[in-house]
């Protein structure tokens, strides 16, 4: 069997947070989380990951900065989650750095499909 894909989660909601994780965990995933981008940049440093997958409204910095940052130190790809809907959100979310955004969770196959364009 093949090595697991490795996702790290950033969201500062706690109960995001553990959904997410177990959807992940259970459909084979490996997940790392964090609340905080300090806590991301902490762990993607201990813990290589294939992908971030993260929440752009994070306390203590903009979540598509970190993901900058993680995408040039550690060459991690990076899918938003925003619950901004206008068009000019996302366009402006996509401009800072991920690689793709997402407005909701509620679509599993379509996470699905970006997690696997992310990671090619």
């Amino acid at each position: 069997m093949g090595k697991s894909v490795c996702i790290l989660v950033v969201d500062d909601h706690v109960d995001s947070l553990r959904a997410v994780a177990r959807l992940l965990q259970m459909n084979g995933y490996t997940v790392h989380t964090a609340r905080t981008a300090e806590e991301a940049k902490a762990l993607a440093a201990e813990r290589p990951c294939d992908l971030v997958i993260g929440d752009i409204g994070l306390p203590d910095q903009d979540g598509c900065e970190l993901m900058r940052e993680l995408r040039e130190a550690h060459a991690l790809k990076g899918i938003a989650v925003t619950g901004y809907t206008e068009r000019k959100d996302v366009k402006d979310a996509l401009a800072s750095g991920p690689w793709s955004t997402r407005t909701s969770w509620r679509r599993w196959k379509s996470w699905r499909a970006s997690r696997r364009r992310a990671v090619r």
